[in-house]
This record gives structure tokens, C-alpha cells and sequence, in this order.
């Protein structure tokens, strides 16, 4: 319940505000003092009201009609920008311009709207939150429905309104499904791809070792039907486990990317796609199966029965599949680079890209290694012959070289693509936020944002007060203007990619400046040479300070004597202030011209029994001008190695002025070239607010893009604008900016000292949501993708090296025999398995990165547009590492086949064989 109220203090002032009861409200408040409000007539009152207006607990608020509420409590909001609160605007506050001044609502107990007078305006609302975790994909339609069914039964809006914002909600959700769609079909026609080899290497392999079995059945006569049900059995039985296995083990992984991907307790489901994924690749199982089988029912019996043998050469079959496979690749990167509504399928062309080259790899490799055969034979280089010869004629290991350099070749592009996303979004993250940390704070004049972050950081080294405001008029600039502390820019904000850097951009917003003059104490003093005065007797002599928050504030000292004398005025400067320049104030409301001779010589500041001389580079030409003020006034300045000079003359009621450098006048201002408005003089440019209050504004740069504003508005010093625009503080949206090297409490500091902290956002955070947008998902689907594809090309190179191994070991038994020493077959088995291996992660490394430089460009990464140019190379350090932790699994994997080769290798399996 919402209720407009114009209250009475208890020092007799009248604020705006309003009586809020909202159920739970207490769990979402920090009491700083007192209870919850829970009986009629009892009230909480925010701490940015009670401190300023010295409200106690027990005190009485009157709301008129002769109602009264008494506060018990006195509070802070945990998080203004939390769910609970629906974007209500409980917690602003504002000075008193036009009107009695804005304090946050003052929140009462239900029972005290019972004694709400019959005429009273009070508005009631209910706010239903979405449980996401109740919605489901087959509900999207229903919800719809039924909202569009309540708010077309109020839709007169006499009564009862009716506002959501779901349906943008759903429709968002359903533009972002479609965008992990197009993902996911990547990943699963990749997955696919990779489990069909596997397959049907694990497959072949599985046949291929019941060769002899199969020759001694045909000897004993046994029929087609059931040679084929003895060379199909096992492998049909482990696809039949394999297949249920895999989707309870695709369930289990879904949940646990689920978990550590996607928000808290997103609900997972197992679709029929995926099943029909899994039953697509044990059908890939079974034809690879059945194609082993044949090949070695057709094979005569001896050839069956011999240890080893050269391959059969391919067939025109096989050569006009791979000829399709690599014309498919090409054809679907192409469609992918010029069609700009990429279908889901032809995202499957950077997997049949790989599988080309691996395809193309089998083929080239065993040639490659027959080459080095003629030239070892006869020589001492028996390792190397003996494994380029076994390359050059094993067919088991050609199809070993196609399944890793398929598997390398998805999981560099899972990898690449991971990683290029993953660098996109931090510098996304860090353009749209400006700093590694930024609290959202409100404006109140009792803790100003500038003076609070100035008081917690005295050194400037990790918080910057910074601001966000759209102009109200001047035809000069476009967007939103940024306001940034300047002087502590460069050691707060972070260097964004592609945007200048903090340090630059803040020597362009203090150009024409000079840093500023501090003054500390309770007493000024210029010493001031008067030689001539016109009219301008009894004119004062007046100090122009900004306030540690960056307001403006004037002390004046005696009127101007001829000669030399020392000016000295009391200033409310304790905890510092700005010296900005000194106003000859014209006395009174004296008319007609107002005019003299001054040279500022030197000024002091401190205690009055202890004055310091400030460095006011007094003979430094670029570090005084004349101020610009209003009316008739001109001011002739001239530095001199005597001091500032100013011949002055006023004239309409005006005084003059001479300005310290340390803000510039016009303001100086970074945009973006799309917030420049075209057609306008140098000299015209300026902003406003909503008074009409007019500051001049000068274009110092363009770029392309800018901290938080990005390409659509413009960048400006926090400082310069808040003494030249009145209206900024009140219609500014203000944050604090916080580095990395913050202290970790740096948040409850802010909020100790005065500041009602209503959001905070980290760089950290902003990945993470980006990270959970269905684009993001997608992504990191295939870098999972390339995980599961090195797992598995690992298992079936294990499967295929145990295969092979009783195999191999009889061959290095006889060569043994023979006298072959047995360090040359360990090496021989060695440099067979890197000649393999090795020559699929050469292969495989660059059709991944190949495939991922064509297809990253066109797959979506972000849900929302974003000006900030993506980059699609990935860093040097993730390739390296991935490559090097693929040469190390290749290296160890050859060693330890070897070894398992040569252990077996004894001079007795000849007579096992034979017996």
C-alpha cells in the first residue's frame, strides 16, 4: 500500500514523502536503530532523513488531519535494486528547490491505514514474481495466454491496472532458444560425426581381432547366417549397452553443466533430440559393424590366418565418399560466410571440414611413410624402418590417424572458440561498466557521492565518483554524457579493449588545465597590488572555493585598497576545498562602470597563526584566465613575472573575476562520432539542463568508442561539469567506481560513510551473466564438445592399441629371433606410434583453427547487439597449451603402446602360435 504525504517534522519543516507498507519489507531493510514498524501508528524512517532533520527514535511525524506516526525504527535498504521491489521508487531523495523537499518513504505497518481518511488517495498493488523455476518450454504458451487474458479483462484501467513486462520476457527467452539451437546443432552434428569413427574403429578393431576365429568356423563348415552372427555379436552387444549407457551419462552431464553453467536450480529435461542423437550414432555403430564383418567374411581363410598383411588398396567407394564429404565442407563454409541467417545444419560443415582433412590424412600419411622406407632399408637406422614400413602397410592404423585428427581438429575448435568468446565478453564487460567494480548510489546532498568517495580515498588510488546524464537541450550533443573524476581516472577505471586508455582520455578532459589548488584550514589570504580604481572603491575582494563534494562556494575578505595589502577571509575548509579563481564583487547593487588594476601576487592558506604559501603559479600564464561571468564585465589578464594582472571593467550590475585553470571553460569533451551533431560552430556548442542553464562545451576528440556510453554519447570531467551545469547532482544517475586493488570492504566503507549503496556490479558479474546468455551456452557447448571428442578419440586409440597388441607382439617376437636388438624395437614401436599420433595433431591443429576463423564470425555471441568490434583470433597462450597438452598425451600413449608391445615380445609366443 502507497500513500502521498506531506509530513511535519519535529522541527516544524514540511517533506515529501510517502506511508509504504509492503509485506516483508523488514526482511528487506538494515535497521540502523529501533525495531520494525508492526502496530498502527508506528513508522520507520530512512537514516538519510533522520540524521539531516534530527529525528530521534519516539518522535512524531504529523501527516496532517491530525495523524500522527511514531518512529521506532531508523533504516538503510539492503539492495534498492533487488527483486523484491519491483523498480519502486521508494528510496529517492531531493532538495528543496521549488517545493518542500523529497525524503525516502517512510514505512509503516498495515494497521496504520485503517485510520486513512475517507478522502485520502491510496493506491494499493499486488506484484506476482516469476518462478522460473516452474516454467517449462511447454508452458511458454499457456502463461501467454493466460496474461494476455487478464490484462484484456482490465483493460479500461478505471479500477484496476494491469502492467508485466513478461511477455517481452518469454519472447526474449524465445529469440535466445533459437540462438542455442543454432549451437547446439553444431555441437551434436559434431558429437555425432566423432562418435560414428570411434565407432567404427572400436568396431573394426573388435571384428578384425576375431579374424582367425571366423577362418577356423568357415573350416568347420558353419553357415553365412552364422558366421555373421558370430562376427556381430559382441560388437551389437556393446552397442546395445553403450546406448542406454550414453544417454544416462548424457543426462548426468547435462545436469552438471547445468549446475556449474546456467543460473540456480534450472530445471534439465532430456528431449527427444537427444535420444534421437544417441540412436543416430549407435546406428553409425552398426553399419561401421556390419562393414567390418563383410570385409572379413570376404576374406580368404590364409589371408585371415597370416599375422600380418598389406592393406587392400581402397576402393573408387570409399574415394568418392571422401570426395563428397570435402565438396559438402566447402560448399557449407561457404553458405556460412554469405548467408546472413545461418541454418542449424550448415553448422555442421566446420565438423565435415575436419573430417575431410582427417580423411585426407589417412590417405597421405601411410604414403609419406613409405618414403622413408627405401632410403632406411639396409642401414643401421633399423627404428626408423621398421616403423615407417609398419605406418606404410597397417590399415588399422590409418583409420586410428582419421579419428584423432578429427578429435584434435573439434576440440581445437571447441577450444578456439571458447576461448575468442570468452576474451569478446570481458571486453564487452569492461567497455559497458568503466571499472572493475561500480556501485550504484543516489544523489543526497548529506553524502555526496564526490566528497564520500574523496573521504574514503583521500590518495586517489582505487574509488572514483563518476555520473551519467542526458542533456536536456543544446542541439550539440547526442546520448548520454559520462562524467568521470578525471584526476583519478587513471588508476581507478579499467583499460577496455579497443577503447583509449583512462590514462589518455583523462589528459584530454583536463586539457588547457592545470592541477588543482587545494586549500586546507580555516583562513585564505591573497596578497593583491591595487594601482588603480575607478569606480571600484568598496569593491570586495571574494574567494571562489568548490567544497570536498565539488560544489561552489564564495568567501569574501575587505574591499580593494590602493597599494599592496594582504586580503584575508574564513573559509569552512577543514577538510579541504578548491581554490578556483577570486570575484571582484561589485558592493551592493551599485549601477553604472566598475573598474580597476589589480596583480595577484601570492596566496596562503591555514590556521590564522600559521598561514602556508600555495604553489598558485602566479607567473605561469597557463594557469589563469579570465572567468566568464555574466553581464558587462571584461577582464584583461595578463601574467607577468610580477604576478596576475587583471584591468577590469564592469558594467549592467556585473562583476568581474579572474578563473585558476584547474577546471576549463569551454568544457572539454570526448564523444563518439555518432553523438556530435553536424552543422554547428565551435563557438555554439554547449548543454543543458532542465532550467536552461547553458555550459559551454568544446569537442577535444572523437573515438569510436567510450567507456559505458560506448559509440552513442560523450565523455566529460565530473568536476568541470558540476560547477558549470547547476542541475547535474539532482538529475545524474551516480555510481562509484572501484579498481581492482579496492580494499575488500570497500563497499561497507562507502556505506559507513553516508552513501545508501542501491546496486553493485562487477566486471566478474557482467561475464557471468553474459556467460549465461543462450549465444555464450552455445559456445561453451563446444568447447564440452571437444572435451567429451578427446575422451573418446583417447578410449578408442586405447581400444585400438590393445587390439593390436597380440598382433604386434608376434612380429617383434620373430624380429627378435632374428637378432634385432631390442632397443631398436623399442624404438622401432615407439616412432610407429609418434608417426600416427604426431601426424594427427599436425593435421588435426590446423583444420580446428581453420574451421574456427571462417565459423566464429558467424555465430552469434552476445543476445543483444554491441558496438564493441569482436575478435576472432584466439590468444597464442590457449593453442600452445592445448597443443602442448596433446603432444604430451601423443608422447606418453607412444611409450606406453611400446611398451606393452615389447613386453609381450617374447621368443615363446612364436611356439604358443604354433601350438
Amino acid at each position: 500500500m502507497f500513500q502521498h504525504a506531506f509530513m511535519t517534522m519535529p522541527d516544524g519543516e514540511v517533506v515529501d514523502s510517502a506511508l509504504v507498507w509492503r509485506s516483508g519489507a523488514c526482511g528487506q531493510l538494515r535497521l540502523t536503530a529501533g525495531r520494525c514498524a508492526t502496530g498502527r501508528g508506528e513508522a520507520m524512517l530512512s537514516a538519510r532523513a533522520a540524521g539531516p532533520y534530527r529525528v530521534r527514535l519516539g518522535s512524531e511525524l504529523a501527516l496532517g488531519a491530525g495523524r500522527m506516526v511514531r518512529v521506532v525504527g531508523v533504516y538503510l535498504p539492503r539492495d534498492a535494486s533487488a527483486t523484491y521491489w519491483f523498480d519502486r521508487d521508494y528510496f529517492q531523495s531531493a532538495p528543496a528547490l521549488q517545493g518542500p523537499a523529497r525524503i525516502p518513504a517512510v514505512f509503516v505497518a498495515r494497521s496504520t491505514f485503517r485510520s486513512v481518511p475517507p478522502d485520502a488517495l491510496v493506491r494499493a498493488s499486488v506484484d506476482y514474481p516469476l518462478d522460473p523455476s516452474r516454467i517449462r518450454l511447454a508452458d511458454v504458451r499457456r502463461v501467454e495466454a493466460q496474461v494476455a487474458a487478464v490484462r484484456t479483462r482490465f483493460t479500461s484501467g478505471e479500477v484496476f491496472q494491469v502492467g508485466t513486462d513478461l511477455s517481452a520476457v518469454l519472447r526474449q527467452a524465445a529469440a535466445q532458444r533459437r540462438s542455442v539451437e543454432i549451437g547446439a546443432a553444431a555441437v551434436t552434428g559434431q558429437l555425432v560425426l566423432l562418435g560414428w569413427l570411434v565407432l567404427f574403429v572400436v568396431t573394426a578393431d573388435a571384428v578384425e581381432a576375431r579374424g582367425a576365429e571366423l577362418a577356423a568356423a568357415k573350416l568347420r563348415g558353419f553357415s553365412r547366417a552364422a558366421l555373421w552372427r558370430f562376427g556381430l555379436t559382441e560388437p551389437l552387444l556393446l552397442i546395445g549397452v553403450a546406448l542406454p549407457t550414453g544417454i544416462v551419462l548424457a543426462s548426468g552431464g547435462a545436469a552438471l553443466f547445468a549446475a556449474l553453467a546456467l543460473a540456480p536450480d534450472t530445471p534439465v529435461a532430456v528431449p527427444v533430440g537427444s535420444v534421437v542423437a544417441a540412436i543416430g550414432a549407435a546406428a553409425g555403430g552398426l553399419v561401421a559393424a556390419a562393414a567390418a564383418a563383410r570385409r572379413v567374411l570376404l576374406r580368404p581363410v590364409l589371408e585371415q590366418w597370416r599375422r600380418t598383411g598389406d592393406p587392400a588398396p581402397a576402393g573408387a567407394r570409399l574415394l568418392a565418399l571422401e570426395v563428397v564429404v570435402a565438396v559438402v565442407a566447402v560448399a557449407g563454409l561457404v553458405l556460412l560466410r554469405s548467408v546472413p541467417d545461418v541454418p542449424g545444419g550448415l553448422l555442421v560443415a566446420p565438423a565435415l571440414l575436419v573430417l575431410a582433412v582427417a580423411l585426407l590424412g589417412a590417405r597421405l600419411v601411410p604414403r609419406a611413410a613409405g618414403l622413408l622406407v627405401a632410403p632406411t632399408r639396409a642401414t643401421r637406422r633399423i627404428g626408423l624402418f621398421l616403423a615407417s614400413r609398419q605406418v606404410a602397410r597397417r590399415p588399422a592404423g590409418l583409420r586410428l590417424i582419421a579419428l584423432l585428427t578429427a578429435a584434435v581438429g573439434l576440440a581445437c575448435f571447441g577450444v578456439a572458440g571458447e576461448d575468442v568468446a570468452a576474451g569478446n565478453r570481458a571486453a564487452r564487460a569492461e567497455a559497458e561498466l568503466g571499472a572493475a567494480t561500480v556501485v550504484s548510489v543516489p544523489f543526497d546532498q548529506t553524502a555526496d557521492p564526490v566528497a564520500v568517495t574523496r573521504r574514503v580515498d583521500p590518495d586517489g588510488r582505487w574509488a572514483a565518483a563518476a555520473a551519467t546524464w542526458l542533456p536536456y537541450g543544446g542541439a550539440s550533443l547526442r546520448g548520454t554524457l559520462l562524467a568521470v573524476d578525471a584526476d583519478r581516472l587513471a588508476s581507478v577505471a579499467t583499460a577496455a579493449r579497443d577503447l583509449p586508455s583512462p590514462a589518455r582520455l583523462a589528459s584530454l578532459l583536463r586539457a588547457g588545465t592545470v592541477p588543482a589548488l587545494r586549500v586546507v584550514g580555516t583562513r585564505l589570504q591573497a596578497r593583491i597590488t591595487t594601482d588603480a580604481l575607478g569606480r571600484a572603491g568598496g569593491a570586495q575582494v571574494a574567494f571562489d572555493l568548490t567544497d570536498s563534494s565539488g560544489r561552489s562556494l564564495q568567501v569574501t575578505s575587505g574591499p580593494l585598497r590602493l597599494g599592496v595589502h594582504d586580503y584575508t577571509a574564513t573559509m569552512p575548509c577543514t577538510d579541504g576545498c578548491g581554490f578556483t579563481g577570486i570575484t571582484w564583487a561589485r558592493p551592493g547593487v551599485e549601477d553604472g562602470v566598475f573598474s580597476g588594476d589589480v596583480t595577484l601576487t601570492g596566496i596562503a592558506a591555514g590556521s590564522p597563526d600559521a598561514l602556508r604559501q600555495l604553489p598558485a603559479r602566479t607567473t605561469q600564464a597557463r594557469a589563469w584566465r579570465a572567468a566568464i561571468t555574466t553581464g558587462g564585465a571584461v577582464d584583461r589578464v595578463r601574467v607577468t613575472a610580477a604576478g596576475v594582472q587583471d584591468r577590469f571593467s564592469a558594467d549592467d550590475g556585473a562583476s568581474s573575476a579572474i578563473a585558476y585553470r584547474s577546471t576549463a571553460v569551454p568544457l572539454p569533451v570526448v564523444a563518439a562520432p555518432a553523438a556530435v551533431v553536424s552543422g554547428i560552430a565551435a563557438a555554439d556548442r554547449r548543454i543543458e539542463d532542465d532550467t536552461g542553464a547553458a555550459a559551454a562545451i568544446r569537442i577535444v576528440d572523437t573515438r569510436a568508442l567510450l567507456p559505458v556510453v560506448l559509440d552513442q554519447g560523450a565523455v566529460a570531467d565530473l568536476t568541470s561539469i558540476r560547477q558549470q551545469v547547476p542541475d547535474f547532482d539532482e538529475d545524474a544517475d551516480w555510481q562509484v567506481w572501484l579498481s581492482p586493488s579496492a580494499p575488500a570492504d570497500a563497499v561497507r566503507r562507502l556505506e559507513a560513510a553516508g552513501l545508501t549503496v542501491q546496486h553493485v556490479e562487477t566486471a566478474t558479474d557482467r561475464v557471468a551473466r553474459l556467460a549465461r546468455e543462450a549465444p555464450a551456452l552455445s559456445l561453451l557447448l563446444l568447447l564440452v564438445a571437444a572435451f567429451i571428442g578427446a575422451l573418446l578419440a583417447m578410449a578408442a586409440t586405447a581400444v585400438a592399441i590393445a587390439a593390436s597388441a597380440r598382433r604386434r607382439s608376434y612380429e617383434a617376437a620373430a624380429l627378435a629371433v632374428i637378432r634385432v636388438p631390442r632397443p631398436a624395437l623399442h624404438r622401432a614401436a615407439v616412432l610407429e606410434q609418434l608417426l600416427l599420433l604426431g601426424a594427427a595433431v599436425v593435421l588435426g591443429l590446423p583444420a580446428g583453427l581453420a574451421a574456427a576463423l571462417v565459423v566464429l564470425p558467424v555465430l552469434p555471441e552476445f543476445a543483444t547487439p554491441t558496438p564493441i568490434p569482436l575478435h576472432y583470433l584466439p590468444a597464442p597462450p590457449s593453442l600452445l597449451a592445448f597443443t602442448a597438452l596433446f603432444v604430451v598425451l601423443v608422447t606418453v600413449t607412444a611409450f606406453l603402446a611400446a611398451t606393452q608391445v615389447l613386453r609381450a615380445a617374447r621368443p615363446s609366443r612364436l611356439r604358443e602360435d604354433a601350438g
